[in-house]
């Protein structure tokens, strides 16, 4: 993390996107400099090919952001969620947190099983209604 974003960090300026094979040395670094027992780049790479939903958030053109999320039926589990250092206690975590979250209208059922189809990652997964969430807006 470079001194320029410490002294000018602005959360308001921050763009979330997907996470992109280019982007996975910046976030290997970052999981390094954040965790004892890092994730490795391959770590990362076999997560975007096994199609979890990967999201970074980017201001000034360095990630301060990121989150994993493996989706299956019925359930999501969410294997890492890091905010830089510097970034930090500026409410990224919980925005992330958010946005892996599944929206409170779903469409009808498509099947015997209560699903709804959202979007994270700009990918559309499939999710069954009954899913728990620990994140509730007051």
């Amino acid at each position: 993390m470079n001194a320029a974003l410490a002294k000018a960090f602005d959360a308001s300026s921050l763009l979330w996107r997907p996470l992109r094979t280019e982007d996975v040395p910046a976030v290997a670094a970052l999981e390094h400099e954040s965790h004892l027992a890092p994730w490795t780049p391959d770590n990362f790479i076999d997560a975007l090919a096994a199609g979890y939903s990967l999201t970074v958030g980017v201001t000034a053109d360095m990630i301060v952001a990121y989150g994993v999320l493996l989706l299956a039926p019925g359930e999501a589990q969410l294997l890492n969620l890091t905010v830089a250092p510097r970034a930090r206690r500026q409410g990224l975590g919980r925005t992330l947190l958010k946005r892996f979250s599944p929206p409170r209208a779903c469409a009808e059922p498509s099947s015997a099983f209560s699903r709804c189809a959202y979007r994270t990652a700009q990918r559309s997964r499939c999710m069954q209604r009954s899913a728990s969430w620990p994140l509730r807006d007051a």
